[in-house]
């Protein structure tokens, strides 16, 4: 088999590992000693054997190739995983003049100067915090994608170039205090043009 073939997965757990040995104990305490006509034999059986074939199959399979947390491998995995996600256009496809984006099934197309306000805001996950975009085009087009989203990063590097009233910072700002929920608007295409007619 082609080392390109296996299926690299960084790390392991090894509480996966002491779970699988201890549900395969019980198959073979099982087979052992219990009655095999009962129905608690044929339920111990089951269960067992079915939590020890799924947590062991990741060790035992030979697909699978383990590679420490921290090796110069995983490192370079992580890497490489990350500048894709930076640099993929995800769920956007960038024309001159805009964007496309399919919202509710439907192909949009959509200019920069129709987008209407952009509303930045960060939501508590718990564990940690998100940043998220409302996007306000009309009264028929509005979106919201957060970091998570496909596309992310291409389109906040889209919107600071197209907008030059977005403070470029906005980022840091909106994420503290963490795991409070914080929200800031971006931009304002009213507000904008009202700047620019003042400068006139």
């Amino acid at each position: 088999m082609k080392e390109t073939e296996k299926n690299i997965i960084i790390g392991y757990k090894v509480g996966d590992l002491i779970a699988g040995i201890f549900s395969l104990g019980f198959v073979v305490l099982a087979l052992l000693v219990m009655d095999k006509d009962g129905t608690s034999f044929w339920v111990t059986l089951i269960f067992f054997g079915i939590c020890s074939s799924v947590l062991l199959w990741q060790f035992i399979n030979p697909k699978n190739r383990f590679i420490g947390k921290n090796s110069a491998e995983a490192k370079l995995i992580r890497e490489k995983k990350f500048k894709h996600l930076y640099n993929t256009n995800g769920l956007f496809n960038y024309t001159e003049k805009g964007f496309e984006l399919t919202l509710n099934g439907k192909l949009t197309k959509t200019d920069w100067d129709e987008v209407k306000r952009i509303i930045a805001y960060k939501i508590d996950l718990l564990a940690t915090d998100e940043i998220c975009l409302f996007v306000d085009i009309d009264e028929n087009r509005s979106f919201e994608i957060g970091e998570s989203t496909k596309g992310w990063f291409v389109f906040v590097h889209n919107i600071k170039d197209q907008f030059p009233e977005i403070n470029k910072s906005w980022e840091f700002d909106i994420a503290i205090p963490p795991f409070e929920r914080t929200e800031t608007e971006l931009y304002n295409r009213d507000k904008a043009f009202a700047k620019k007619a003042l400068k006139k």
